[in-house]
């Protein structure tokens, strides 16, 4: 753990090497009668337990490659020695396990090993694991996928990840997944008919597989919206920071994300956002029915001022996601503090990749060496079909754009059996 000494410095990084960077986060930790820290506060069972905020190492690899062909500045084989390295220096911190930060981080990853301390990793003390924890370095991996097929990516991730921090963080990941079929038959349902058909949607959900760019873009875009948005709704419930209930992470403005969408996918948006946000915030709202006395349990005193930031900035997501509102305003660094947002996609044999930042896979939350390298070969696994898919929306053949047509088709008839307006809503 590092002493919480963020407030005195305008970064996060605390130490960078060549292909990696080891940042601030912050926790809440649990101080017994005898000064020693646990975890939780069922772990301390003293008379006496002072909740404490503390800062911890995370470990950010730069983009490695995933995709066929794609050159990064570090191989894959280079952000995993660095792994090794920073897990064995955390390893061997002196002290015995709940002992304060008493070691200077600079004794811990030092210059000879390639690492260059900021001001803020020079002021900063490490110590031993906290009690009740088998924490390493919590690497997150950073993978440049197409924003066409996010989806299909998250897909994979949501099969093959079985733990996360956070509260309901694979839930909100799976109602995702779920919300975002919702939407994308509502995209159906207005290109084939002008306007939503309610009477329509089991029909529509059937489709939403579709090989069509603007569908899937739609698909994926609302889904990682609905990530994000799950995220800040969320926060208020634990003393975790909002970034612990998001599976994955984009590093990139919604505003950007919505601007490089196909014009019908932002049309439809604008057009539906209200919809849109409404349906959103019913399903978080059904996955936390609690979600006030959850809050008022953290013993937070300002409980309903955190609420209302909670909700201000949810809702304030979904209207940069799907409407221009807010194109003068950096959203993502606004309600994901201390999140590296990046200026603009990568771009992979002229493909538009969108970085996102994976928060949870596999079922260890702390993975071994081998663990982790397995994970990354799985993680790239999953990029390389969403590239490969991505290529093919972008150069569709007559026989997929045949099936889209008759997509369409098929829901303009089921519409007209159901006569004037096909049982639409705007």
């Amino acid at each position: 753990m590092l002493e919480e000494v963020l407030e005195r410095h305008g970064t996060a990084v605390l130490a960078r090497c060549r292909g990696a960077e080891v940042t601030l986060d912050v926790d809440t930790f649990f101080k017994d009668d005898q000064g020693r820290l646990h975890t939780t506060e069922e772990g301390a069972s003293a008379s006496m337990v002072q909740p404490v905020t503390f800062g911890y190492p995370e470990l950010v690899l730069w983009v490695m490659p995933h995709l066929p062909g794609e050159v990064r500045d570090i191989s894959l084989e280079e952000g995993r020695a660095i792994y090794r390295m920073v897990s064995q220096a955390m390893a061997e911190v002196p002290g015995a396990g709940g002992d304060g930060p008493n070691t200077a981080l600079a004794e811990v990853l030092r210059p000879q090993d390639g690492w260059e301390m900021t001001a803020l990793g020079r002021a900063a003390r490490i110590g031993p694991l906290a009690l009740g924890s088998d924490r390493g370095p919590w690497v997150q991996f950073n993978v440049g996928v197409p924003a066409e097929t996010g989806y299909l990516f998250g897909q994979y991730l949501q099969a093959h990840t079985f733990t996360a921090f956070g509260v309901h963080t694979l839930a909100h990941r799976r109602d995702g997944l779920a919300f975002a079929d919702e939407v994308t038959a509502m995209y159906l349902s207005w290109r084939a008919l002008k306007h939503i058909s309610d009477q329509i949607m089991d029909r529509a959900m059937s489709l939403v597989e579709v090989a069509e760019l603007s569908v899937q873009a739609v698909r994926s875009h609302v889904f990682s919206a609905y990530i994000h948005a799950a995220a800040l709704f969320t926060y208020p419930t634990s003393w975790d920071p909002v970034k612990y209930h998001a599976a994955e992470l984009t590093r990139l403005e919604p505003k950007k994300l919505r601007r490089a969408l196909p014009d019908q996918s932002q049309e439809f948006l604008r057009l539906f956002s209200e919809k849109i946000c409404r349906l959103a915030i019913t399903r978080v709202t059904e996955r936390l029915p609690d979600r006030v006395a959850h809050a008022e349990s953290q013993s937070v005193t300002t409980t309903e001022e955190t609420l209302r930031d909670s909700d201000d900035k949810t809702r304030l997501y979904w209207e940069a996601t799907l409407t221009d509102q807010h194109d003068h305003r950096d959203v993502m660094k606004y309600c994901f503090d201390r999140m590296t947002v990046l200026d603009d996609f990568d771009v992979v044999d002229d493909m538009p990749l969108v970085v996102k930042e994976v928060r949870a896979h596999g079922d260890r939350k702390y993975p071994t060496y081998t663990e982790m390298a397995r994970a990354q070969d799985q993680i790239a696994d999953a990029a390389t079909h969403a590239y490969v898919v991505a290529k093919r929306l972008h150069n569709p053949t007559p026989e997929m754009l045949a099936d889209f047509e008759a997509a369409l088709q098929e829901l303009r008839a089921h519409g007209a059996r159901l006569g004037p307006g096909g049982g639409g809503t705007q």
